[in-house]
């Protein structure tokens, strides 16, 4: 889930076991599984405002336009998350409202 493995799992289950301890442990894996559950709503929310943002969706085109332009700065990036070079497309094929004529 967060890139554990079975035996880093095993390793925080058990220290949050120790600090927590047994009585208390389900509700606090109850209130930690509410908060990520939050969290995600809330990440989702703002990326629906970011994409139906017109002015914002068109700047994070011309970011992601001049990082396809100097791709050395995608080395950055770690390897999952790294965008196929060949599917993209221009802001001006994305947004041809905005071309000046």
């Amino acid at each position: 889930m967060f890139g554990f493995g079975s035996g880093e799992f095993l390793l925080l289950a058990i220290v949050a076991l120790l600090v927590v301890g047994p009585e208390k442990l389900p509700h606090a894996a109850k209130s930690i599984s509410s908060a990520i559950r939050s969290i995600r709503k809330q990440v989702h929310a703002v990326r629906e405002t970011l994409d139906q943002d017109e002015v914002i969706g068109e700047a994070i085109d011309d970011v992601t336009a001049a990082l396809y332009e100097n791709p050395k700065h995608l080395s950055l990036l770690p390897e999952n998350q790294k965008p196929s070079l060949s599917s993209t497309q221009s802001s001006d094929e994305k947004h041809p409202k905005s071309q000046v004529q």
